[in-house]
């Protein structure tokens, strides 16, 4: 409780005001209870020594103690919480660099993760600079960082409405946002404000964006490109650095290796499920392509389609969805459904196997996982083809997977490789070809004294 205290103490406002008045009574509290036990150990001591100097001095110690181990806890506390505070530090001094210098991937051994609980609002503000690659360049490794820097191919963002940004560049995989010359991971981005010039992130880090940014087109087209990918906070969302940090205790190697889609969405249906993010109302209907929905939503979805008042494909639309961590609104749904009522959905989910790395893909998986190998077959040869005549690499290695996970061999892709070993054995039983570059062969005076008619010739198939 008085943690609590002590954090409310520190973020100003009504709520320091009144936090101040708890502790004080809280201290008194303590220290009179100590005070009052101290004379009672003093009574029981008369009883056995008899009144006297050891007593005295016994009922002294243990007064001292019980009535200042409240003020040394406070005192330990406030120097956890209050640090910034005392000091007077800022974060607009920490430019393009993560508050804490450990990367992520060491951070939960022991008080690693101290930079998640007890640092203030100002220190999680990180000004921009020009470092390319600002606040996020100690969660990769050398090779991550040399390939994104040198690499990498941006592009300049294309909205629904077919214009091109000027501003705002996307990666060829979708995964990394180049505003100018700052490179930024986009499942760790979750909101934007135009008036502040601010980023957002789920760690709870709020990134200053450049003054430049400030112009009128550079801000438009930033916001717009949030508007597109769905809903988006405007401020700093609470209690999301909390959910981050218990998300990322459980899974923390997935950052090492910038797979980070896994970790956005669990922090979304954990921000989704908690009193903040159950209170921001919405439209069910058009939510469910915009944000992650709580499990209290999912579940209305589910029982207007079993009583027959939405259609399963007003929530399974792929191309509707805004963003690649909504998509699971829709595969949660059609597993809350179970078979055969969800069999509709079976399209759906083969769609989110496109891309093994996304949120989507391993729950899509473990959806399909349920339906029947028999309803399943059809489907998977289908996508299997479909697949491989579209050189489409990352979907087969999906279906392949699923098959795999089901215990079924494809049949394309069995006969593909029957086909394959077929040839190389063809190959291996070919009679090798020669031929000889006369002009090399006659470009010496030793070679030409040799009757070529004789010892060489060229031998070609038919």
């Amino acid at each position: 409780m008085l943690k609590y205290i002590i954090k409310k103490y520190y973020e100003g406002g009504i709520g320091a005001f009144l936090a101040g008045i708890a502790i004080f009574f809280i201290l008194m509290g303590e220290i009179g209870i100590g005070f009052v036990s101290s004379i009672y150990i003093c009574i029981g001591l008369e009883k056995v020594l008899g009144k006297g100097l050891i007593t005295n001095i016994i009922f002294g110690a243990s007064s001292l103690i019980l009535m200042l181990s409240p003020m040394l806890r406070f005192s330990k506390l406030d120097d956890k919480y209050g640090k910034n505070k005392r000091t007077g530090n800022s974060g607009n001094s920490n430019t393009g660099t993560a508050y804490d210098s450990t990367s992520y991937t060491n951070q939960f051994s022991g008080n690693g993760n101290i930079h998640l609980d007890y640092l203030s609002p100002s220190e999680l503000r990180i000004v921009m600079g020009d470092e390319e690659i600002p606040y996020f360049r100690d969660l990769l490794e050398e090779s991550q960082i040399e390939y994104l820097l040198k690499k990498e191919k941006f592009h300049n963002y294309k909205y629904r409405t077919n214009t091109i940004a000027g501003y705002v560049q996307i990666s060829e995989d979708g995964k990394w946002l180049r505003l100018g010359k700052n490179i930024l991971p986009l499942d760790f981005i979750c909101g934007y404000s135009k008036h502040n010039n601010e980023l957002y992130t789920i760690d709870g880090a709020v990134l200053v964006l450049p003054e430049e940014v400030r112009d009128h087109e550079k801000s438009r087209e930033i916001g717009n490109f949030f508007e597109e990918r769905g809903m988006y906070f405007k401020t700093t969302p609470h209690p999301g650095r909390y959910e981050f940090r218990r998300i990322v205790e459980k899974c923390h190697t997935e950052l090492s290796k910038a797979d980070w889609s896994r970790i956005r969405y669990n922090w979304e249906k954990a921000y989704a499920n908690s009193k903040e993010g159950r209170s921001r109302k919405g439209n069910l209907q058009s939510d469910v392509f915009t944000r992650v929905l709580p499990t209290d939503e999912i579940l209305k979805a589910t029982k207007k389609i079993k009583d027959k008042r939405k259609k399963i494909s007003d929530y399974i639309d792929f191309s509707k969805f805004r963003n690649e961590y909504s998509v699971c609104n829709g595969i949660e749904i059609l597993t809350m459904l179970g078979y055969p009522v969800n069999s509709e959905g079976i399209d759906f989910l083969f769609e989110c196997l496109r891309d093994v790395d996304e949120a989507y893909f391993l729950l899509a998986i473990n959806a399909l996982k349920t339906i029947p190998l028999d309803a399943l077959k059809e489907k998977i040869e289908e996508n299997a083809k479909l697949a491989y005549e579209a050189e489409n690499v990352e979907r087969l290695a999906g279906v392949m997977y699923l098959a795999k996970e089901i215990g079924y061999e494809i049949e394309f892709t069995k006969e593909l490789k029957e086909k394959a070993v077929a040839r190389e054995k063809e190959e291996k039983n070919k009679i090798p070809a020669f031929t000889i570059d006369e002009r090399l062969a006659y470009a010496s005076d030793r070679i030409q004294k040799f009757n070529p008619d004789s010892v060489a010739y060229a031998y070609q198939e038919d």
